[in-house]
């Protein structure tokens, strides 16, 4: 009997089932079970892998050669000197370009008013071309280049050109001193006076238009060792104020300046003439602030008001002029006769009374005094003795303008050079008895050696009154001392008038001399 069809593929797909499985083994012999595939092997793969990333990395490794050396002379793009596009550029071109620039190159120096040209020629400028091409693109990292080709980059810089400075500062500082004569200086807060209120306020600071010279050169030098062609002179270039209202140590500053305005101080001369006084307004003028805002006294200023001050009441050789007892109008300068002001000594006093806030009256101190005060060019002596040049005689009178005594003279022969010099001395000395000696002459022996028993020096111990009996007193006239019988500067006497002003004068009585 035939079997069926079905029972036939039944079987062999049974048979089949028993080959696949008996089949399945692992290279290792073991059986693996139906429906379950083996491992592939995985090194074809791995080593794919590799000489593709292999690949990959030779070519960005050459990629970054090729642009690290490119970049070594050649500028990263988005790249600018002074204000142009020099993206790619090559450093040869670069230096070349610069090169040609170098003869045409000219700054201009321009801003807040102020205006300066500088060219190539008056800089005595000069660039190594050699050393631009070498710094120009070594200045910048192209070992960095796929990161640094994405920045901006500003090579101003890497020019580095000589010039002659000391030519090039005096064009510049001539400009800057021509314009900061007419422009505003800047003032730094202060301390000034309020009238109405009596006290110390705060005056704010003034920003000017003044030119820094220092802060122009050194902005004009960069400039020009760069070969920018313009510099701008901005708000940084001037000069500014350093002391500012706003500070709050002026808080402090004002509670002592007003302790140093606490009061005036006056003045008086000889203990009694009134000198004027030392107000508040001038006592402001002369508070100046520490960079700490400290304020104090400018001393220097004092010293120059109390020498101002000094000359003012000095009376010492200046020219007086007086009417005499019998009306003669009379003048006389020089001498050493007179008032003179101690000024040192004065502004000592006052920075030492306005510093400890003292306002008790200041005698000004003198180096010499006089009789009286009643100011320069006007008599400052009482009693005294009146040499009259011109008529020969002298006179004495007394403090109330009382004529005491009166007698000839005879006084210094103009020829040779001996006239008596005329001026407002005092009396050095009255000790009797002398001998006058005269300079030496040639042959080492003095001119003359004269006894005399009455000496009355009034310039130095060289010039007085003395009494003269080899003189002819029964002739004597007016013109006795310039016709041969003058003396060597002295004022001759006779005996008895020699004898009554040494009984009467005393040292230190104002002597006159005047034509």
């Amino acid at each position: 009997m035939q079997k069926s069809p079905q029972h036939s593929a039944k079987h062999l797909n049974t048979e089949a089932q028993k080959t696949t499985q008996m089949n399945n083994h692992d290279s290792s012999g073991y059986v693996v079970p139906a429906g379950v595939m083996p491992e592939q092997p995985k090194k074809s793969h791995k080593k794919a892998a590799i000489i593709t990333v292999s690949v990959i990395v030779g070519v960005l490794a050459l990629v970054y050669a090729i642009g690290a050396f490119f970049f070594s002379s050649h500028f990263f793009p988005n790249t600018t000197f002074s204000g142009r596009d020099v993206s790619f550029e090559s450093n040869d071109s670069f230096a070349s370009e610069i090169e040609n620039r170098v003869k045409d190159y000219e700054l201009e120096i321009k801003g807040q008013g102020f205006f300066c040209i500088i060219d190539a020629e008056q800089a005595n400028l000069n660039i190594d071309k050699s050393q631009v091409a070498k710094d120009a693109c070594l200045n910048q990292n192209f070992w960095a280049w796929p990161v640094e080709m994405f920045k901006e980059h500003d090579v101003s810089d890497v020019i580095e050109a000589s010039f002659d400075e000391e030519n090039a500062h005096k064009i510049l500082v001539d400009e800057i001193k021509k314009y900061n004569e007419t422009a505003t200086p800047s003032k730094d807060a202060k301390i000034t006076y309020q009238e109405t209120a009596g006290i110390c306020v705060v005056e704010p600071e003034v920003y000017g238009t003044q030119v820094d010279q220092d802060a122009l050169i050194k902005k004009a030098d960069q400039c020009l060792r760069s070969l920018t062609s313009k510099c701008d002179v901005t708000e940084d270039e001037l000069i500014k104020p350093t002391i500012l209202s706003s500070d709050s140590r002026f808080f402090t500053a004002l509670d002592k300046a007003n302790k140093m305005i606490g009061g005036e101080i006056a003045l008086t001369l000889n203990g009694t003439v009134s000198a004027g006084k030392i107000t508040k307004p001038m006592i402001v003028d002369w508070i100046t602030l520490t960079k700490d805002i400290e304020p104090v006294l400018d001393e220097e200023a004092i010293k120059a008001w109390a020498e101002q001050k000094g000359e003012e009441f000095n009376t010492y050789q200046t020219t007086r002029t007086w009417t005499r007892a019998d009306g003669k109008s009379c003048s006389a300068g020089g001498g050493t006769y007179g008032w003179i002001v101690n000024a040192d000594s004065l502004a000592t006093s006052i920075i030492d009374q306005i510093n400890t806030y003292n306002f008790t009256p200041i005698d000004i101190p003198c180096d010499q005094t006089a009789d009286v005060y009643n100011g320069p060019g006007k008599r400052d002596w009482g009693s005294y003795v009146d040499i009259d040049l011109s008529e020969q005689v002298v006179r004495y009178y007394d403090a109330n303008d009382q004529l005491l005594y009166s007698c000839h003279c005879i006084s210094g022969s103009p020829s040779g050079g001996h006239s008596t010099p005329t001026g407002v001395y005092r009396l050095n000395s009255n000790n009797g008895a002398s001998t006058l000696i005269g300079e030496k002459g040639p042959d080492g022996k003095p001119e003359y050696e004269t006894k005399v028993a009455y000496w009355m020096p009034f310039i130095g111990n060289s010039i007085g009154l003395h009494d003269a009996s080899w003189q002819a007193w029964g002739s004597w006239s007016p013109t006795r001392y310039s016709t041969g019988a003058g003396s060597h500067g002295c004022i001759n006497l006779s005996v008895e008038d020699a004898q009554w002003f040494h009984n009467n004068l005393s040292v230190g009585v104002c002597v006159i001399t005047h034509n």
